[in-house]
């Protein structure tokens, strides 16, 4: 899954466990309001309103924590995907490979490499593994694995378990704030150039 794919699944599946837990904390508000308003007597509040009020909050926590299975599923998916697509792959060897094994190899004869299997990234990584490996400087051209990002797809395990601290309280708007457009979150996997 691409980037972006990936915060707008992330963001959709925890939004939707966000407006579950607000509707059921709303619900729980009112209840809560009933007790403390001494307009029912105590025997109803003590037999149908404080067990209500306790069946919320165990309602709230059973969405909280399926709010974040269900981010932590994605979350895990998409580095697996990262870390999965570094992985070199036999079957994408080309005759290009032999000549990587050569010692001679010059700046220009790594870059035509490089272009010749532009769309195969194990020939791709192998060439650029020769030219670091070579000190052979490619103008910036340089091999970088995808560790990066799937530890930063992991941390936001750590965002998300805030949103979710915050979900009784959707009037602070943590969600926005986290995850909405303008944020960090959301350029990094929505701008294709942030990573």
């Amino acid at each position: 899954m691409t980037s972006k794919q990936f915060y707008v699944t992330l963001t959709t599946d925890l939004k939707e466990g966000l407006d579950k837990v607000a509707a059921l904390a709303s619900d729980l508000k009112k209840v809560d309001a009933d007790i403390s308003s001494g307009t029912f007597s105590e025997d109803h509040v003590r037999a149908v309103l404080r067990p209500k009020s306790a069946e919320i909050k165990k309602e709230i926590e059973r969405a909280q924590e399926d709010a974040r299975k269900a981010a932590q599923a994605t979350i895990n998916k998409f580095a697996k995907e990262l870390r999965d697509a570094d992985a070199l792959n036999p079957a994408e060897l080309t005759d290009d490979v032999r000549l990587l094994e050569l010692g001679t190899l010059r700046k220009q004869d790594i870059l035509a490499i490089i272009e010749r299997n532009a769309d195969n990234r194990t020939m791709v990584q192998l060439a650029l593994r020769a030219a670091e490996d070579r000190g052979i400087d490619l103008d910036g051209l340089r091999y970088t694995t995808n560790e990066s990002r799937a530890r930063h797809a992991e941390a936001l395990r750590y965002v998300v378990d805030v949103a979710l601290r915050w979900s009784t309280q959707p009037e602070k708007q943590m969600f926005g704030k986290l995850f909405g457009e303008g944020t960090e979150v959301h350029r990094v996997y929505c701008d294709e150039t942030a990573l």
